[in-house]
C-alpha cells in the first residue's frame, strides 16, 4: 500500500505562503492489533509478544527520561524535544515556568 499526502499551503505569514506535504493517517493500530498480526506470523505467542512491547515502551521511556536516544535499527530514532516558551535573555530561562510541554519524537 501507497503511503497518502497531502499538499497544504502554510498558515504563516513569515513562511510566505509555502506548500508543504503531509502524510494522510489511513487509520490507526492498537498494541492489541500489532501482537496479533505478529504472533500469526511466527510461533511466539500473542501474550509473549504483548509482554515484550510493553517492556520495550516502559524501558524507551526510562531511557529517554534519562536524555537517551532509541535507536531501533531498520525503524528510526526516538528522543525527547520539549516546546518551550521564547526569552530575551538566557539568565531569565525558567524550566518550570517557560517549558510547556515534553514529548518523544521520531
Amino acid at each position: 500500500m501507497a503511503i497518502k499526502i497531502r499538499v497544504l499551503q502554510h498558515k504563516k505569514k513569515d513562511l510566505g505562503g509555502k506548500w508543504y506535504g503531509k502524510v494522510v493517517s489511513t487509520g490507526e493500530v492498537t498494541t492489541q492489533e500489532l501482537a496479533k498480526s505478529i504472533s500469526h506470523s511466527n510461533s511466539v505467542t500473542e501474550a509473549d509478544v504483548l509482554a515484550v512491547i510493553k517492556a520495550m515502551t516502559e524501558e524507551m521511556r526510562r531511557q529517554m527520561q534519562m536524555g537517551k536516544t532509541i535507536v531501533l535499527d531498520d525503524f528510526g530514532r526516538f528522543h525527547l524535544t520539549v516546546k518551550s516558551d521564547l526569552v530575551d535573555r538566557k539568565e531569565d530561562y525558567n524550566m518550570k515556568k517557560h517549558v510547556k510541554k515534553i514529548t518523544a519524537v521520531r
